[in-house]
């Protein structure tokens, strides 16, 4: 379903972003969010492991309609690859025409079943020709699925992991930097 490089997990005991460990009240359920769900006490889930979906989260009800057992929702969301990491100087060198996108920031979810967002490019956003950086471009909005986004032959390459903040509070990510073939950018956009 994914690029057989990526894995995403919680884990409310790794060193480098520590989660809540705490019981959690919620639901929980896709990539990121609070605390664990439904009373159940926070741990590590492994949601795709090798490009492979191996957890989706279940709350009580839920994991009782399917006869599963529930799971707590993600305290934090960590994405790592199992192959060779590039720097984003050798990312953006290896790169013909392309777009470099600083931050997004204001996302939300649009579409539960496939996995899709809408958001905004904050912090920079700059066209890159023949290798370099050429110039600044303006703000993009853009709706993408994150399944689309990290599926097989779409990962071109993968960064290190590096602690990132939520733009609008809340819990961090620990994300690496990636270079994908296709995003969809829908606009421009006046943000600042």
């Amino acid at each position: 379903m994914f690029d057989e490089r990526i894995s995403i997990y919680s884990d409310p005991w790794h060193p480098d972003l520590p989660g809540s460990q705490s019981v959690g009240g919620g639901g929980g359920g896709g990539f990121g969010g609070g605390g664990g769900g439904g009373g159940l006490p926070a741990q590590r889930v492994v949601m795709v492991e090798n490009g492979v979906l191996k957890t989706l989260t279940y709350n009580r009800f839920w994991a009782k309609q399917k006869g599963v057992e529930p799971t707590p929702g993600p305290t934090n969301t960590i994405m790592e690859t199992s192959g060779e990491t590039q720097t984003l100087a050798q990312m953006i060198a290896s790169t013909e025409r392309g777009i470099l996108v600083g931050r997004f920031w204001y996302i939300r979810q649009t579409d539960p079943r496939t996995a899709s967002s809408t958001g905004l490019t904050r912090d920079g956003v700059w066209l890159i020709e023949n290798g370099k950086i050429a110039y600044p471009l303006k703000n993009f909005r853009f709706n993408q699925s994150t399944v689309r986004m990290l599926a097989p032959g779409n990962v071109l390459a993968v960064g290190k992991p590096e602690r990132v903040g939520s733009s609008e509070g809340g819990g961090g990510s620990l994300l690496p930097a990636l270079k994908v073939k296709e995003f969809n950018f829908t606009s421009q956009s006046e943000a600042v």
